[in-house]
């Protein structure tokens, strides 16, 4: 009987992220979740605390994990004592492989998610990676520097995921990846 309710879960859970991609977090209906999953409304209630419960389910392991994924990059370009060049790939990789887990997940959270909880995702992912570029910078940076960063790692973030939502074939999102990264942050510390 258990595994029954698990496929039921996993059921709503899949109908759920097509409706708040399509409908985002507010457009999306409970109701029409229900009739998709094929489980009457109130069994839905059962497995979780209506739409934010069940936004919960989808985004909040993603949002929990995407920033000791990014620490866990930084720490591989940092024990490999990788060059900029090596690591690029890794990175355009490790991406590739994220949105192979966590696509519709990663589309909610950034375009779907306004005056939730997980509606400051872009910004704390932007404060991770500002943090990063500024402990990579020889001296301590100023706050003109610091502002730029937050700048430029915003601006990269939000690139990216415009890159992602826009559906490109694989080997060609990877290679716009490649180049955003490039173009964004190699020699980075010259320029600031």
């Amino acid at each position: 009987m258990q595994y029954k309710k698990d496929n039921v879960r996993r059921r709503i859970i899949e109908v759920g992220k097509e409706e708040y991609l399509e409908n985002g977090f507010r457009g999306g209906n409970i109701k029409t979740i229900a009739e998709k999953a094929g489980v009457p409304v109130g069994n839905l209630y059962r497995y979780f605390d209506g739409k934010s419960g069940l936004l919960d389910a989808i985004v909040s392991p993603v949002y929990n994990e995407i920033p000791s994924i990014i620490d866990k990059l930084a720490h591989l370009f940092i024990s490999q004592n990788l060059t900029f060049g090596e690591f690029v790939p890794v990175l355009a990789d490790s991406t590739l492989q994220i949105l192979d887990m966590y696509k519709a997940e990663l589309l909610i959270l950034v375009y779907r998610c306004e005056k939730t909880k997980y509606g400051d995702f872009i910004d704390k992912i932007v404060v991770i990676i500002s943090s990063l570029i500024m402990n990579y910078m020889h001296g301590e940076p100023t706050a003109d520097q610091k502002e730029f960063v937050a700048i430029i790692s915003k601006s990269f973030i939000t690139t990216l995921f415009d890159l992602i939502r826009d559906g490109y074939e694989r080997e060609r999102l990877k290679e716009l990846i490649n180049k955003l990264i490039e173009f964004t942050f190699f020699n980075i510390n010259d320029r600031i």
